[in-house]
């Protein structure tokens, strides 16, 4: 899950290659004495001049990774999450009822598209029916990301989105059970998602980044704005899901990190905030890893999901 490619081969480590914030990001996982996730190796590498599929063959002549099983995930805005009532269809049928439910939804041709859905968590609303969760993304742009990571040699398993890889993040920390709000920022952009348990509950795409934040003469309104967002994902989640109130928001570590972040988010909105240690979420990991490999880690650290 999400756009499975390959047969997955036998293998006990787990790699992971992402694209982000004008770099890529190797991360190898295999299991520890306890069979716990190890951080094996972690490698970032700026693109600069150099091609990314010359960058990307390097990297895998140095790491020995040619032939490895190998998953990677969508850039953040190159897809589209939905939420959408589940088609009253037998299962076999489900993909095919959902291709035609969301084609209004998107500003290409569906036959240009591919999706795959996954379970979303039941509402406790009366009369609510059930949801899933559609992704649906420019079958070119897939395919383009496919072909790169083949051409240089990797054994492509699965292509996953950033909000499922924050889940396999979130559900290692011990907010997880009761609930948690989870602020992950790239340069230009971020994501405020909502988990409980392993369960993504939702997930929104924000126009706020950690150089948003850099470049900025004052912060106070900024700030203010990433506040209000984090609140009206938590309005919609208490409307729709009627679960018990999420007081806890986790952040990922970022280049930049305003100091009063948490602060503004207790004092805004009530909510006990804090920044992830990686160390929380795989063994063998410091401090002192880039933080865009945390989005790494959380891609290979992916299992795998029952299909609807």
């Amino acid at each position: 899950m999400v756009f499975s490619l390959l047969r997955r081969k036998s293998s006990n480590r787990r790699h992971a290659i992402v694209f982000n914030d004008g770099g890529l990001s190797h991360v190898c996982l295999a299991p520890g004495e306890d069979g716990s996730p190890r951080l094996q190796a972690c490698e970032r590498l700026t693109i600069g001049e150099e091609e990314v599929s010359s960058l990307l063959k390097q990297l895998v002549k140095r790491q020995g990774l040619s032939d490895q099983p190998c998953a990677t995930l969508m850039d953040l805005g190159s897809y589209h999450l939905f939420l959408i009532e589940m088609p009253k269809v037998p299962p076999p049928e489900m993909k095919a009822a959902v291709r035609w439910q969301i084609k209004d939804m998107i500003d290409y041709h569906i036959d240009d598209a591919v999706l795959d859905i996954f379970d979303a968590p039941t509402s406790s609303a009366r009369g609510s029916r059930e949801h899933i969760y559609v992704v649906v993304a420019r079958r070119q742009a897939v395919e383009d990301r496919a072909r790169l990571m083949q051409e240089a040699g990797l054994e492509l398993e699965v292509i996953d989105i950033p909000e499922l890889a924050l889940r396999n993040i979130a559900m290692r920390l011990p907010e997880a059970e009761k609930g948690l709000a989870l602020l992950y920022q790239e340069a230009q952009r971020g994501l405020i998602a909502l988990y409980r348990g392993s369960t993504l509950y939702l997930a929104r795409t924000l126009d706020i980044g950690y150089q948003t934040f850099e470049a900025a003469e004052t912060h106070a309104v900024l700030l203010d704005n990433l506040a209000l967002e984090v609140q009206r994902t938590l309005d919609y989640y208490d409307r729709h899901f009627q679960q018990a109130p999420i007081r806890h928001l986790v952040s990922t570590p970022a280049p930049f990190e305003h100091p009063q972040l948490h602060q503004v988010m207790d004092a805004s909105l009530g909510l006990a905030s804090r920044t992830l240690a990686p160390a929380e979420i795989v063994a063998g990991v410091t401090d002192e890893i880039p933080a865009a490999c945390i989005l790494a880690i959380g891609c290979a650290l992916r299992r795998e999901e029952k299909k609807l």
